[in-house]
């Protein structure tokens, strides 16, 4: 086995060993976890991507369904003045709101839960923790999140634009 092989064999270890925090809480014991790598957070975070997508999707099926399905609107009835106009911007206002609620509250009302993880956080075998290892408070999770907006879909938006 030559010196490479070796030490590959042997990262793992060391990987773990690095990402392994100790917290003493106020009654004296000892508490040890080990951090979640960059790849299962990855992992988690596209689950749960996928399943507001999943989520998104099927809403606005479910929408445009109920606004054609069960209105039984003839084609070019929505001319915007009308009943059916109105009706067609209503439904716009409950889509965007709808969509709004997925990507920012879908986080917020997990992570803020006792177990403190999403169903990809669950999944992955992670969940978020303050640095003492308790539970984070309202207000950190808010700004969690806030900066998941800044850190990730900002810069996915200009990119979609860019294309």
């Amino acid at each position: 086995m030559t010196a490479v092989a070796a030490a590959r064999r042997v990262r793992p270890v060391l990987d773990a060993e690095r990402r392994r925090r100790s917290v003493v809480t106020p009654e004296g014991i000892a508490l040890s976890f080990t951090v979640a790598s960059r790849s299962s957070r990855a992992g988690a975070l596209l689950i749960d991507l996928g399943i507001i997508g999943l989520a998104m999707l099927l809403t606005s099926l479910l929408l445009i369904f109920v606004l054609f399905g069960t209105l039984q609107v003839a084609d070019g009835a929505f001319d915007g003045e009308g009943p059916a106009g109105r009706v067609l911007q209503a439904f716009a206002v409950v889509w965007i709101v709808a969509m709004f609620l997925f990507r920012n509250a879908y986080f917020l009302f997990f992570e803020l839960r006792p177990r403190g993880a999403t169903p990809g956080k669950r999944l992955a075998g992670i969940r978020i923790a303050a640095r003492d290892g308790a539970q984070l408070t309202a207000e950190a999770v808010i700004a969690r999140n806030l900066l998941r907006d800044i850190e990730l879909f900002l810069p996915a938006v200009f990119f979609a634009q860019a294309s």
